[in-house]
């Protein structure tokens, strides 16, 4: 007899239960000798890497399995009878599981809930990489995401995330990078309005980022900006605020962390790109400010700084945020409204011809007015 343990959605095991039989794939179970082994954990984390990812964790159950089996198919047939254990991936699974199912049935322990961090760690991380893969497709931008993602740091960014899911605003978070500090941060203070409310933003999480939990009021910085007008544009802004105006200390960590881009630019963006995403009647990237006539704001003279501003912005948000608009960008051949490439050659030959028939009739015309005019032309027969 074989000891197997294999991971079902919570359906999947609705209907095995219902139907009395299932079929799993063979690389969806794991022959065990020790269930408890750190070699079953690493082996169940490993296999949760290769099936569909779940919001919840209610949406899959473990089962301990023993029978007899064809190790050669590629695929088992199980049995009802054959469930040893049925293993919830945490208490609270355990307790929304249990309201649900046949009373009868028994759900064991969590005892593998310690690896249920692990596994949510590498669906997060895939899920913020979909979201900048998604943008970068939204933008029609065609270099690699990647660098910049690699610029600013995957491990930052989940660090920050970390924070605003721990309920630890930006003022509380000790010893963290520049980019932990932008993605914890929440605004809360009552700055002017308009672009350079970013600025002050941005002063306010370097602030907490030295150390001061009272954010930017009495530094330098908001010294600075109290010189600027409310009203003023991004470039004008920025012709005053830069290196040569801020201070040293401002300096010094922003060029630490810029290398071949302008740090400040790209963090006022995401704030900005951010705030306008969170507001509840513009939350399309499409028609936020993200986009101006069709294309991407100011992408032509800041490239380099709205690429890392778009992969905060999808690492902070998450695929979930964008897929709508990912998915019509794709033109998905399950869609009621997708067109084909036959279709959209048909379409531009129809132009085509349009474009020729009235161009035949205006060429006709201009024969038929010099005719008119032009006693020396011959008369048709």
């Amino acid at each position: 007899m074989k000891q197997i343990l294999t991971v079902i959605l919570r359906n999947q095991f609705n209907l095995f239960y219902r139907f009395g039989y299932t079929y799993v794939p063979k690389a969806y179970c794991i022959e065990i000798e020790d269930l408890l082994s750190d070699k079953t954990r690493d082996s169940l984390v490993e296999l949760f890497d290769k099936i569909t990812p779940f919001e919840y964790d209610e949406e899959y159950v473990i089962l301990h399995i023993e029978c007899l089996i064809e190790t050669e198919k590629e695929v088992y047939l199980f049995s009802i009878q054959d469930i040893v254990s049925i293993y919830p991936l945490s208490q609270q699974a355990k307790i929304s599981i249990e309201s649900k199912i046949d009373q009868r049935i028994r759900l064991e322990k969590p005892i593998f809930e310690n690896m249920v961090q692990e596994i949510e760690c590498k669906i997060d991380n895939k899920e913020r990489e979909k979201a900048i893969k998604s943008i970068w497709k939204i933008c029609k931008i065609d270099c690699d995401w990647k660098i910049y993602l690699y610029n600013i740091g995957l491990d930052s960014i989940n660090k920050g995330l970390m924070h605003r899911r721990n309920g630890v605003s930006a003022n509380k978070v000790k010893n963290g990078n520049f980019w932990e500090y932008l993605i914890a941060y929440d605004y809360h203070q009552s700055f002017p309005q308009g672009t350079i409310r970013y600025f002050y933003q941005l002063g306010e999480i370097f602030s907490y980022f030295k150390g001061k939990e009272d954010g930017v009021e009495g530094t330098k910085i908001e010294e600075l900006l109290k010189q600027i007008k409310n009203e003023s544009n991004l470039d004008e802004i920025l012709s005053k605020f830069n290196s040569n105006t801020l201070p040293e200390s401002f300096n010094k960590e922003m060029a630490f962390l810029s290398g071949k881009f302008n740090v400040i630019l790209a963090s006022v963006l995401f704030l900005k790109w951010k705030s306008d995403l969170n507001s509840s009647s513009n939350d399309d990237i499409l028609s936020s400010s993200i986009f101006h006539k069709g294309k991407i704001a100011f992408f032509d003279k800041y490239p380099e700084e709205i690429k890392h501003a778009l992969v905060l912005l999808g690492a902070f948000f998450g695929f979930r945020k964008f897929y709508d608009v990912y998915y019509d960008s794709l033109n998905l051949k399950f869609y009621k409204n997708f067109k084909s490439q036959i279709d959209k050659k048909d379409k531009r030959l129809k132009k085509m011809e349009i474009k020729k028939e009235s161009s035949k009739k205006d060429n006709n015309k201009k024969i038929s007015k010099r005719k008119q005019s032009d006693p020396s032309l011959p008369f048709e027969n």
